[in-house]
């Protein structure tokens, strides 16, 4: 799916984990707090305010077209992941899916063993 900016800014409020790829400038809450930033005032979409903020960074202190340091990169509510974002990628889906089967299992385990049990009374 893919959602304009202003379509998505007020979901981050209640989002959980947003993951930032590639995306230095157009994330940067500088564009709304420093009046003296080159990208103040420009649209941004604002993943500061959600819970977690996941930015994937090739090497750290890197700059975007602003050529500062983003500042959501020093808040309290972001990590940043350093390396190539696709093998970054790759790897929380291989962790995630790895964590789903093993859930899935453990349900369907638990849910077995219930009817089982529910069958002997």
């Amino acid at each position: 799916m893919v959602f304009e900016m202003e379509e998505i800014n007020d979901d981050f409020d209640s989002t959980d984990v947003t993951l930032v790829i590639g995306a230095s400038d157009t994330v940067s809450s500088a564009a709304e707090d420093d009046p003296n930033c080159s990208i103040y005032g420009m649209p941004v979409l604002r993943v500061w305010r959600g819970k977690t903020a996941i930015a994937m960074k090739r090497n750290p202190g890197s700059t975007g077209y602003a050529g500062m340091e983003n500042p959501i990169l020093f808040k309290d509510n972001t990590e940043g992941l350093l390396g190539d974002a696709h093998d970054s990628c790759e790897t929380i889906l291989s962790k995630l899916s790895d964590m789903y089967m093993f859930l899935h299992v453990r349900y369907e385990y638990t849910f077995s063993t219930l009817v089982q049990h529910k069958r002997t009374l």
